[in-house]
């Protein structure tokens, strides 16, 4: 199944809206984090929205499951977040969350679920440019 097939015309718009799935998730990424989903449902067509947002929720779980068998990522003494805590998460996102994506797109939604995953939690991914 690929993530994100060719659009569908949207009516409304005499098939304007759609015709450049990934070039529009990537418009969505820029907005703010928790408008990533909403600007998904804007600019997508149902049935490819309905695909974002099942990965979306699918890697946001699996992030809540990977943060509650690791443990504390704070350190006890300041509530920083820990270096080993880091080399892990980046080690997970590598291996299990965003390096086995099958393609950009995807990679950019588990990215946006896996910070959302992270903020709820108090912990900010930043990315480097």
């Amino acid at each position: 199944m690929g993530l994100l097939p060719a659009p569908a015309r949207h009516p409304a718009t005499g098939g304007r809206r759609g015709t450049r799935p990934a070039g529009q998730l990537a418009a969505a990424a820029r907005r703010r984090l928790p408008r990533f989903l909403a600007a998904c449902r804007r600019y997508l067509p149902r049935r490819e929205f309905a695909q974002v947002a099942r990965l979306y929720y699918d890697t946001a779980e699996a992030t809540d499951a990977w943060l509650d068998t690791y443990g504390a990522p704070r350190g006890p003494g300041d509530g920083q977040i820990t270096v080993g805590f880091e080399v892990a998460l980046t080690g997970w996102l590598r291996d299990s969350a965003i390096g086995p994506a099958p393609c950009g797109p995807a990679a950019l939604v588990r990215l946006r679920a896996v910070q959302a995953a992270l903020f709820v939690r108090a912990i900010v991914l930043n990315l480097a440019a």
